[in-house]
């Protein structure tokens, strides 16, 4: 709990789940604002408006993974992408994978780093150190068909999911192989800045994306979380 509310207060989980969803993280102060519009609109009406209720100033606590929604394993998924040398030359330093895979059935599995925690956030699965300044995410973008993609294509998908989260900029990319980017990126929530990496690989008609961020010194591991968890990105057929 202590690394989830440490998490939450960095704005990581916000950039992450609010960020992919498509929604600026300002949406619920513009809500707030218009509210109190009504209100003072309502004045002097003989029949006023109640009052809302108070709304806790407090973080709700992580949802647990649910079997339905997502679970851990330590079975890899039936269908297999062939392994890269994603950055073969970055040093992972005291991170590692652990047994267990994070799977979402019909959608993706992923690696979970050892001692790293899953949670879910606004209906985004979130996996994140223990002190909460290094996180990451999986999202899949259904395609109409199987036409392979070229790099800007990939890269375009990486901007449409991660452009409307507050003070996104794209930083550099780089093509491992065809139909495989990483695409650097950096973004700010209220005076914190992050930083982080998108990682996409197209899988027929599927175009998986693993989103990582960090604050502070911990984004010197963003090539090294990359590196580690990458080929463990896979489809999950489901079965």
């Amino acid at each position: 709990m202590k690394g989830y509310a440490w998490f939450l207060g960095l704005g990581l989980s916000v950039a992450l789940s609010i960020g992919l969803m498509g929604h600026f993280p300002l949406g619920g102060m513009a809500q707030t604002g218009a509210m109190a519009e009504v209100t003072q609109a309502q004045e002097g009406s003989p029949n006023p408006l109640p009052e809302p209720p108070a709304v806790p100033e407090t973080s709700p606590p992580p949802a647990s993974v649910g079997n339905d929604e997502g679970q851990l394993s330590t079975e890899p998924a039936e269908f297999r992408l062939e392994a890269l040398p994603v950055l073969p030359d970055v040093e992972t330093g005291d991170l590692s994978l652990s047994d267990n895979l994070y799977q979402e059935p019909g959608q993706f599995q992923v690696g979970v780093l050892q001692d790293y925690e899953t949670s879910r956030n606004a209906g985004v699965a979130i996996i994140e150190s223990p002190t909460g300044e290094l996180a990451y995410t999986v999202q899949v973008q259904q395609r109409a068909n199987d036409r392979p993609l070229v790099d800007d294509e990939l890269v375009q998908i990486a901007i449409d999911r991660l452009q409307r989260g507050e003070g996104f900029r794209l930083g550099s990319t780089r093509a491992v192989d065809t139909g495989v980017m990483i695409v650097n990126w950096t973004g700010t929530l209220g005076a914190t800045p992050l930083s982080g990496r998108v990682f996409l690989r197209q899988a027929g008609s599927e175009v998986l994306m693993l989103v990582v961020s960090a604050t502070g010194e911990e984004a010197e591991k963003l090539d090294a979380v990359v590196a580690l968890v990458s080929n463990t990105l896979q489809p999950d057929s489901g079965v």
